[in-house]
């Protein structure tokens, strides 16, 4: 038979190389699998938890939310289920009516139904000054 010839030996580094790059096609391959996960929140009231999907929003940071009142038309169209038109009919409805005072005005805006508000509110909301003054009686 032929002679056997032996495979070149290889580094530990390269080694690590190795399997830090299978661990992540692993993991995309998981992700791929399983895109989206379920969380767990509670009901407005705080009292009974309830499972509901979590939406994507690939353009925002986790924990990160955007006030409606301050925010420009690029951080509108990051939102999920936002794009440019939906971002300027957004600008457009904070301007005509002196901004939000709550994040369910949303719901005023062609093309945001209920369904797209729970997508989105995670990810919202309206400026402390607004809130601690609906809150108190000052505007």
């Amino acid at each position: 038979m032929g002679e056997r010839k032996e495979l070149p030996k290889i580094s530990v580094s390269e080694k690590i190389m190795l399997l830090l790059t299978l661990i992540c096609i692993l993991l995309m391959i998981g992700r791929a699998i399983y895109p989206r996960m379920e969380v767990s929140v509670a009901d407005p009231a705080g009292m009974v938890p309830e499972k509901i999907e979590a939406v994507e929003a690939p353009g925002i940071l986790e924990g990160e939310r955007i006030d409606l009142n301050t925010a420009g038309l690029s951080d509108l169209d990051r939102l999920p289920g936002v794009g440019e038109k939906r971002a300027e009919s957004i600008l457009r409805y904070r301007e005509e009516h002196g901004g939000f005072h709550s994040v369910e005005e949303l719901l005023e805006i062609k093309g945001i139904g209920e369904k797209r508000l729970e997508e989105m509110r995670a990810y919202v909301t309206v400026g402390e000054e607004k809130r601690d003054a609906e809150n108190f009686g000052g505007g």
